[in-house]
C-alpha cells in the first residue's frame, strides 16, 4: 500500500495486479458475483472516488459500485454510504476506472468497504495474490459474495486507489 500527498489531496492505493477477480454475470449463473474491498483509512478526509484496474470486459454494461462503513472485528458491512454507477467497455480494458464518490466523509483509523456489482455485464478488475506470511494488503480483506455467502481473504486485494481530499 503507498499513500502519496499532494497539497490537499492524499491517494491511498493498492496497485499490485497478478490475477483478476470477477464481477458479474458468468455465463450459465443466475446470481452475479459481487465482489469488494475492505481498507482503513489512514487520514481524514473527504472521499472523492475509489479506482479499480479493469482487466477483461466481456461486454459493456453498467458496474455498480457502493461504499460502507465496516466493523473488521464482527466482519460486517454497514449501511451503504453512497454508491455511483459507470458503464465498462472496450475503452475502458487495461485502465485505472473511477467511481465518483463524492461528499462521504472518511475517519482516521476507520474502516471502510466498498463493493462492485453487476447484473448487465461480466468484467474482471485487477487483484493481487500474496500468500499468509506476506499479504499484498495489510490494512483490509478482499471479500466475494455469492448469493447469500460472503468470504473475506486477507491474502487477496483489489487493485484500487483511494482519492481523498484531506480534512
Amino acid at each position: 500500500m503507498k499513500t502519496y500527498q499532494k497539497p490537499g489531496f492524499i491517494k491511498v492505493e493498492q496497485t499490485n495486479n497478478n490475477i483478476t477477480s470477477w464481477v458479474g454475470l458468468h455465463p450459465g449463473n443466475r446470481h452475479p458475483v459481487i465482489t469488494g474491498q475492505t481498507f482503513i483509512a489512514t487520514t481524514e478526509g473527504d472521499l472523492e472516488a475509489i479506482e479499480v484496474f479493469s482487466n477483461i470486459v466481456t461486454d459493456h454494461g453498467n458496474v455498480v459500485m457502493t461504499m460502507h462503513q465496516f466493523d473488521p472485528q464482527q466482519k460486517k458491512w454497514g449501511p451503504e454510504l453512497g454508491s455511483a454507477t459507470v458503464e465498462f467497455n472496450a475503452q475502458s480494458l487495461g485502465k485505472w476506472v473511477p467511481f465518483s464518490l463524492p461528499g462521504i466523509h472518511l475517519h482516521k483509523g476507520s474502516s471502510y468497504g466498498f463493493k462492485l456489482a453487476s447484473n448487465e455485464t461480466l468484467i474482471g478488475v485487477g487483484e493481487a495474490v500474496g500468500s499468509h506470511q506476506t499479504p499484498p494488503f495489510t490494512n483490509g480483506q478482499e471479500w466475494q459474495f455469492n448469493q447469500d455467502k460472503a468470504e473475506s481473504f486477507s491474502y487477496f486485494s483489489l487493485a484500487f486507489k483511494v482519492d481523498l481530499k484531506a480534512a
